[in-house]
């Protein structure tokens, strides 16, 4: 089988004409006519708006893959750099050598035919791989002087700008042949929404997941880089720890780096060479909103880091205990082995069932219907909340006590904080200072600089809360106060699904469910026990008028009784009405009475009362009689 003759073909970005595909193939052709070689039946292999520095092109694998399989005769091209722009590109035309295929390259004369092809490929590829990196430099070059402009822009602009042209006659310049200077400008519509963004996960706190789908299913416009509908987790994720929301712009902070197969990455640059400018007509985030949500990506890295000692990844909490999808998901554990319940459904019906009986691992068959649970639960704890009970009153007397002197201390503990934020700052400053005089910089180096500075928003916010509480009411408010917050919140388990089940998960925690077997039965109901705390709700009505730093302190310090609270169990079935006769029917047994009368007696009848009684029998350890 003859082997093919193979012109391949390429250009590198989306922005050029695809007919310099077919300019490339007419130069070769009129070439191989001129040489002699019959191109008739060539295959024609072409990678469209890709660049020659990425080797994992779908044409140049197929044209390696056809070389190293012995079906190829001859490779021609336009120009060497169409085939690659790498460093490696001598060893790539000495692969096709190996395998039988003649190289031709048409522009720079390359024939693997001629003796001195290697020293005119090695000339050429070195010619193409510095014009890339000189090319490169220009081009960061000018965008640094755009950048350093007044609000200029180098296209870094995220979502929530636009830009404009700089001058009035810009018009006019672009009829000269000029090209106008842009500057960065406010998108209102869409700074509306990064400010919506914020507010749900700093104020509502829901989830970025949740704020992703918010954002798909209400059709916000993604800006003009979208090129997939829907909002992504990570472009929430980078929206809210996106600096330029207040101002401050950092550029440059990165460089991009090929290896030899063209594999990218961006790695750091010098601290000399990255630009950070204050853009305060730019803000579109204001402080406080910006701190809170920093405090949030900081307390949900803490939450779902990875484990200390474990080597696959993996969450500290569950994320249903932070972001419930439902009232009762993954709030309810089993009484025998403490496994979480899960949600399972049988013809549209939900229950929750113990996961480790499927595997055999525990015993505990019987389910708890979800709707049924979550109805008495939330009515018992209505009438406890609309109740004001006297534990209740205990425990906002000790609390208050206690919120009265922290806030006595409130100095000290400021002085303590600052002292720890400025050694923090003092360490990060050390670490910018090494890398900035030229210190090899590691994933370690980097690890530790992040790890810093994590460390730093949390004493940071730790310090806000301090300065909130130093300015604020130092004492839990009145009696009257906290009864109305009672009320509020016994309304609001009856209402909203999401915010009752992040509340309810603050105020009881944890539900145990026991399985109830009546006596000679295999199938019994389950029956549900939880704690509501005086302290628990407390520091649910106050965290946002105390600072979550001193009711932490209040409960750590164990200062409020944890004992004051009220304890409930809800039975969600009961024992049948064969159950409850069942002893009653073994005294009228032992008393010579007949099964025709103890039918009458129970209104069970003749049948049922015997099964009752024998099931009765069975688990006493008796012998069944006639």
């Amino acid at each position: 089988m003859p082997k093919l003759v193979v012109i391949y073909v390429r250009f590198s970005s989306d922005l050029q004409r695809e007919d310099s595909c077919e300019d490339q193939q007419r130069k070769v052709r009129e070439y191989l006519d001129r040489i002699g070689i019959d191109h008739s039946a060539a295959e024609v292999i072409r990678d469209e708006a890709v660049s020659g520095t990425n080797e994992s092109r779908a044409g140049f694998m197929r044209l390696q893959s056809m070389v190293r399989a012995g079906q190829v005769g001859v490779v021609a091209v336009d120009d060497q750099s169409r085939l690659t722009r790498g460093d490696n590109v001598v060893d790539v035309i000495k692969d096709f050598e190996f395998n039988g295929a003649r190289f031709i390259s048409v522009g720079e004369g390359i024939d693997t035919n001629q003796e001195n092809w290697h020293m005119l490929a090695g000339m050429t590829g070195l010619h193409h791989a510095t014009s890339n990196r000189e090319t490169g430099r220009r081009v960061r070059r000018g965008q640094e002087g755009r950048v350093l402009d007044q609000n200029g822009s180098a296209g870094d602009y995220p979502y929530g700008y636009s830009s404009d042209y700089q001058d009035s006659d810009w018009a006019e310049q672009l009829r000269r042949g000029r090209k106008p200077k842009r500057v960065v400008i406010i998108d209102d519509e869409q700074a509306d929404v990064v400010r919506e963004v914020f507010r749900m996960f700093v104020h509502e706190r829901l989830s970025i997941r949740r704020i992703a789908s918010h954002l798909t299913d209400n059709n916000v416009a993604k800006g003009r880089r979208s090129s997939v509908p829907g909002w992504h987790y990570q472009q929430v994720r980078r929206m809210l720890g996106n600096e330029k929301y207040i101002g401050r712009w950092i550029w440059g902070a990165t460089q991009t780096k090929r290896d030899s197969g063209g594999r990218k990455k961006q790695v750091p640059v010098k601290q000399d060479d990255v630009i950070v400018q204050e853009r305060s007509e730019l803000r579109i985030v204001d402080d406080a909103l910006w701190r809170g949500a920093q405090r949030r990506l900081a307390e949900l890295h803490d939450t779902f880091r990875q484990k200390p000692g474990q080597k696959k990844r993996g969450p500290k909490r569950h994320p249903n205990d932070v972001y419930p999808t439902s009232l009762l998901g993954g709030l309810i554990y089993c009484g025998r082995c403490g496994a979480r319940l899960h949600l399972r459904s049988r013809k549209e019906v939900r229950y929750l069932a113990c996961s480790k009986h499927q595997k055999s691992m525990c015993s505990v068959a019987t389910s708890v219907p979800v709707s049924k649970a979550e109805e008495l639960i939330l009515s018992h704890l209505a009438d406890a909340l609309m109740s004001n009970p006297e534990w209740m009153k205990k425990s906002t007397d000790v609390m208050r006590g206690e919120i009265t002197r922290l806030s006595e201390s409130v100095d000290h503990r400021l002085a303590s904080e600052t002292k720890r934020l400025n050694g923090l700052d003092s360490q990060i400053d050390n670490l910018v200072d090494a890398i900035a005089k030229g210190a090899d910089v590691g994933d370690v180096f980097r690890k530790r600089i992040a790890s810093l500075q994590q460390e730093r928003d949390v004493v940071q916010a730790t310090l806000d809360e301090l300065e909130q509480t130093a300015a604020g009411p130092a004492a839990v408010p009145d009696d009257e106060w906290i009864e109305e917050q009672m009320r509020d919140l016994a309304t609001l388990l009856n209402e909203d699904t999401s915010q009752a089940a992040l509340a309810l998960r603050d105020i009881i925690g944890r539900i145990e469910a026991h399985e109830i077997i009546p006596p000679g039965k295999k199938r019994g109901y389950m029956q549900l026990g939880f704690e509501l705390k005086g302290s628990d709700l407390l520091c649910r009505f106050l965290r946002d008028r105390v600072g979550a730093g001193a009711l932490g302190a209040v409960k750590e310090c164990g200062a409020v009784d944890e004992d004051s609270g009220v304890r409930f169990v809800i039975d969600l079935g009961a024992p049948t009405r064969m159950d409850r006769w069942a002893p009653k029917i073994d005294e009228m047994r032992q008393q010579g009475i007949g099964w025709k009368e103890i039918g009458e007696r129970t209104g069970l009848g003749v049948g049922n009362a015997c099964t009752a009684w024998k099931r009765w029998k069975e688990v006493q350890g008796g012998k069944d009689a006639a």
